[in-house]
């Protein structure tokens, strides 16, 4: 009686430490292959047209409060590409964006884009394209509905916070 006692406590110890093993994700982006650059492309497409979303890969924005100016924000807004399957995340763009406070606000913005060129989003926002080594260009990411919810939610998140 007293072995099989000892068999499931060590039994039931044995799986208590790894059930409860912590699986841990790098916190430095990894560089993309370019075979993972067509499935991200293939990814975004497929999910324009209505497919379920992927359950190997998953799209994610982070932003930064850079500078407030009179009238808006500057800040800083990453994309990144989680994968599931390895807890690896990789960075897909890495721009500053300009956000006004109103709308329709008049921005003498000349000083901080420095001759660099720029996009203007649908809802206001000025990309300021800079010279980093990413691989895509944020506002062409922003063009998949997906990509560019989560940049207003995350962009919403950070300023009203």
């Amino acid at each position: 009686m007293k072995k099989i006692k000892n068999t499931l406590a060590v039994t039931v110890l044995l799986i208590g430490l790894f059930a409860f093993k912590n699986a841990h994700t790098n916190p430095n982006p990894v560089l993309l292959k370019s075979l993972e650059k067509e499935k991200i492309v293939k990814m975004l497409s497929a999910q324009e047209f209505g497919c379920r979303p992927s359950s190997e890969l998953n799209f994610y924005v982070e932003t930064t409060l850079l500078k407030k100016y009179r009238g808006y924000a500057k800040i800083e807004a990453k994309v990144f590409v989680f994968d599931k399957l390895t807890n690896q995340k990789s960075m897909l763009a890495n721009e500053n964006i300009i956000v006004a406070n109103h709308k329709d606000s008049l921005i003498n913005y000349d000083k901080i884009i420095n001759n660099s060129e720029t996009t203007e989003l649908e809802n206001g926002h000025i990309i300021i394209h800079n010279e980093k080594n990413t691989e895509f260009k944020l506002a062409n990411l922003l063009k998949s509905e997906l990509i560019y919810n989560r940049y207003i939610i995350s962009t919403n998140k950070l300023l009203n916070s």
